[in-house]
């Protein structure tokens, strides 16, 4: 091999294009990853190209409000209680609990107490002389991004135990989150999956014993008696002990009463102490599906707080496909161009820039099936332009080439001297483009990444198709031809 181009350098250059052929494969071979090739996967689609649904939710500020309250109001009565101080605990207007002390000489000490109740609260006396108790505006945000933090795991993984793949949650404001479901038929079920807290609350039916909510579950199934759908609940060992403690001891008979979501819900003891464990059964006309999706649901864990939809969109299939088909018409007519081009314009030279643009290409969408990216209609506008930069590339070097051959140089000397001298140049210019899709990735959300991945991937395989294979395929045909002027 010529001083061009070493067997040394050759051989990683040779590796990497058919590695990058064998991801890109996955897209055209019938069910490529499947069974056990999971690393061997076609690219997957996104949203404007296949087809689905996305969701916007928002946090229910109004219901975050009056649980605050609740909680605030019940932590504000055990307080007083403790202290022996009378007084009642009362939700009152904008978020505040209103406290009235019995006794106005108790009235400075329950004020000092009440400051110290909660981090974040603000307690001052009324011109009624009541205490009102507040949250700080920062307590109030903190607990708000707490509540969306949490509602944005609990979302994630409820979704992915439905079985729905290529999902994408992002939060959009400090109380919104944006929902992505490719490929989505069901948008009713992701419906419930999204917006229902599923708050499980289990207490004895005459109110002893305290109560169980869903924290005390270990499992969650759903199941089939006597062809009625019902969910089994299981629970851990405080749960199990509370449940004998609320049926009234051991071999206690007392009825148990069950709601979700404040809803009630038949409930019945499915083993007894002894047996095993303690489980009980919830009935409440389950349709098949629904048993299932609230077992999951309790499975889970329930929402922090509400969410509820504000925005639904959905894009058919079928506009999807005409999407695919118009991007690769598009990406087939601008290869088609620039090949007629290169062929017409730099000949023997123009056919070696149209086999490293196809390798090229080969490269690009092996990177991003081999990296599981996703595929968007911004996406494929990246790898159109990835054609201009390929191509710019190219006949940057082959006039530096010309350039050099027309001053009298050897071949070999003006290929080594074209190749040499446009390589600071080609290196600025993809350098910068890496520089704009890193910036794009980071700032830009949806799509906007998408576009900013391929650009991104097009730099690199165009910076590596234009100064390492262009300069191979040049070396084997000069060592193979051994010509002797260079037709530019």
């Amino acid at each position: 091999m010529p001083a061009l181009f070493s067997l040394w350098k050759a051989i990683p250059v040779i590796l990497v294009v058919l590695a990058g052929i064998t991801f890109s494969l996955a897209n055209v071979v019938p069910g490529a990853g499947e069974g056990g090739l999971r690393w061997w996967r076609p690219l997957s689609l996104g949203l404007d190209l296949k087809g689905g649904s996305t969701f916007l939710i928002d946090l229910d500020a109004p219901a975050l409000v009056h649980e605050t309250q609740v909680a605030l109001a019940a932590s504000a009565g055990a307080a007083l209680r403790g202290e022996r101080i009378g007084g009642a605990a009362n939700l009152g207007e904008d978020g505040a609990v209103v406290v009235d002390i019995a006794d106005a000489g108790q009235r400075a000490a329950a004020l000092r107490l009440l400051r110290g109740l909660e981090a974040g609260t603000e307690a001052e006396i009324t011109p009624a002389g009541a205490i009102r108790l507040t949250f700080t505006a920062i307590a109030q945000a903190e607990r708000t991004d707490r509540m969306v933090a949490r509602g944005l795991g609990v979302l994630r993984q409820r979704l992915r135990e439905a079985g729905l793949s290529e999902i994408r949650l992002e939060r959009r404001s400090d109380r919104r989150i944006l929902v992505a479901l490719p490929g989505l038929d069901d948008s009713e079920r992701v419906r419930d999956l999204l917006w229902r807290p599923a708050r499980l609350s289990i207490r004895a039916a005459n109110g002893e014993g305290g109560t169980i909510d869903g924290d005390r579950l270990t499992s969650a199934q759903a199941t089939v008696q006597n062809g009625k759908p019902l969910i089994s609940l299981r629970f851990d060992g405080v749960g199990e002990r509370r449940i004998i403690q609320m049926r009234g001891g051991e071999g206690g008979e007392r009825g148990l009463e069950a709601t979700i979501d404040g809803e009630a819900v038949a409930v019945r003891l499915l083993r007894q102490p002894g047996s095993g464990g303690i489980g009980l059964l919830l009935d409440g006309a389950f349709s098949t599906r629904a048993a299932q999706d609230l077992a999951l649901m309790l499975r889970v864990g329930a929402l922090p707080t509400p969410f509820r939809i504000v925005e639904e969109r959905t894009v058919g299939p079928s506009l999807g496909a005409d999407r695919v088909a118009a991007g690769a018409l598009a990406s087939a007519a601008g290869a088609l161009a620039v090949t007629v081009f290169l062929i017409a314009v730099y000949g023997l030279f123009g056919v070696f820039a149209t086999i490293a643009l196809g390798l090229n290409f080969c490269l690009l969408f092996g990177m991003l099936s081999g990296l599981g990216a996703t595929l968007t209609l911004p996406g494929i506008a990246g790898i159109a332009l990835t054609i201009g930069m390929a191509v710019d590339a190219s006949v940057l070097i082959f006039e530096r080439i010309g350039e050099e051959a027309r001053a009298g140089l050897a071949v070999d000397e003006a290929l080594r001297a074209g190749f040499g001298k446009a390589f600071s140049a080609v290196l600025d210019a993809n350098i910068l483009t890496l520089g704009v899709g890193a910036l794009l990735f980071w700032l830009g959300g949806g799509p906007v990444r998408g576009f900013a991945v391929t650009l991104t991937l097009g730099a690199v395989s165009a910076l590596f198709t234009a100064m390492l294979l262009n300069r191979l395929i040049v070396a084997l045909w000069l060592r193979l031809a051994r010509p002797k002027t260079i037709p530019l």
